[in-house]
């Protein structure tokens, strides 16, 4: 007479089949979160910047702005820019700063860009303005959060942090790609962001 498998080994068979036919179901793993992007502005001065009315070249303060959308600089006049910034770019104005820039000399600026930054404008607060050639606006490429982490640099790695080139002469900012390669004196001074947030309006009474 034969005798048939004992019912704990017949149940172990049956678990290690089952297990066998059923895929493995990994955890989803959660994206990672995108960091924002480092911008670096390369300012490069000439030594004939801001001269002062005897002819001597002097410092200019230079306000480096991120904007959510450039028409409003473009629409201002340099008065409304230097007196009354906020005012002025409302509510494109996500965060400014200032910093002084000397006559002959290279200035390395790095910051986070804010999420919401589409472009960064720098205005040069000069004695004699002339025209439109106070300021000048970079665009930048796409944010983190609007899909940009996956992209890939020419090389297959990741994209580089946007850098652009800031030339200062006479009464004049530019975009200085063509002097990417100055370095005044043979040095670079660096330079730490104090980049804010514009201040809120207090509110009327009554709000």
């Amino acid at each position: 007479m034969r005798r048939g498998f004992p019912l704990w080994v017949a149940a172990g068979l049956t678990g290690l089949m089952s297990s066998a036919c059923s895929p493995t179901v990994l955890p989803i793993k959660e994206p990672d979160n995108c960091k924002f992007q480092e911008v670096t502005l390369h300012i490069i001065s000439s030594g004939d910047t801001n001269r002062a009315p005897n002819g001597e070249p002097r410092p200019v303060q230079l306000r480096v702005y991120q904007l959510a959308n450039d028409v409003s600089i473009h629409n201002a006049s340099f008065e409304q820019v230097w007196r009354e910034e906020t005012e002025t770019l409302g509510d494109d104005l996500v965060k400014g700063e200032e910093l002084p820039i000397y006559p002959s000399t290279r200035t390395q600026l790095k910051f986070e860009r804010d999420d919401k930054a589409q472009h960064v404008a720098a205005a040069g607060l000069f004695r004699t303005p002339k025209g439109r050639s106070w300021y000048t606006v970079f665009d930048l490429p796409p944010a983190p959060s609007e899909g940009a982490c996956g992209l890939k640099g020419e090389d297959g790695g990741p994209p580089p942090n946007p850098e652009f080139y800031v030339w200062i002469d006479e009464s004049r900012v530019e975009d200085g790609i063509e002097h990417a390669e100055d370095v005044p004196e043979g040095r670079v001074q660096a330079v730490e962001s104090q980049a804010k947030a514009p201040a809120k309006a207090a509110p009327t009474p009554g709000d």
